[in-house]
C-alpha cells in the first residue's frame, strides 16, 4: 500500500464504485480533511481490463464469485480515479471522503472511506 504524505502531488486514486460507471456525466470525490474543511475532487472514469480490476480489488475471489467474474465485459469501468494536484494533501491526518456520482437514472454517494496523510 502507498502512504501518501503531506504535500504529495502526483499519487493516483482509485476509488472503487463496485458497479458500472460508464454512463457517468459528474464523478468526483467529497473529501473531509482533518481540519473539516470539505473539498471536491474532480474524477475521471477509470477503464481497464477485466482482469486487472478483478486482480487489484478481488485477488482471493472473496467478493466476487466465479459467475459474476465471467458476466463482467472485458473492459469495466468501475473506479473513479483522480491525481493529486497541489494543494489537495495539505493537512496532516485523516481524510474521510465518498465517491459521488450521477448517472442517467441514478446519482448519490458510494460507501465512506478515508486515509492517512502522513508528515
Amino acid at each position: 500500500m502507498n502512504i501518501p504524505y503531506k504535500n504529495d502531488v502526483g499519487t493516483v486514486l482509485l476509488v472503487d464504485c463496485a458497479a458500472d460507471i460508464s454512463g457517468a456525466t459528474v464523478a468526483k470525490l467529497l473529501i473531509k480533511k482533518p481540519s473539516e474543511k470539505e473539498v471536491e475532487w474532480i474524477c475521471s472514469i477509470h477503464s481497464e481490463d477485466k482482469n486487472i480490476y478483478l486482480k487489484d480489488v478481488d485477488p482471493n475471489i472473496e467478493r466476487y464469485p466465479r459467475s459474476e467474474r465471467q458476466a463482467m465485459p472485458a473492459i469495466v469501468s468501475r473506479r473513479l480515479k483522480y491525481i493529486i494536484k497541489e494543494g489537495d494533501l495539505d493537512e496532516v491526518g485523516y481524510y474521510i471522503g465518498n465517491a459521488y456520482v450521477e448517472l442517467p437514472m441514478w446519482r448519490g454517494r458510494g460507501e465512506t472511506f478515508k486515509f492517512r496523510v502522513s508528515d
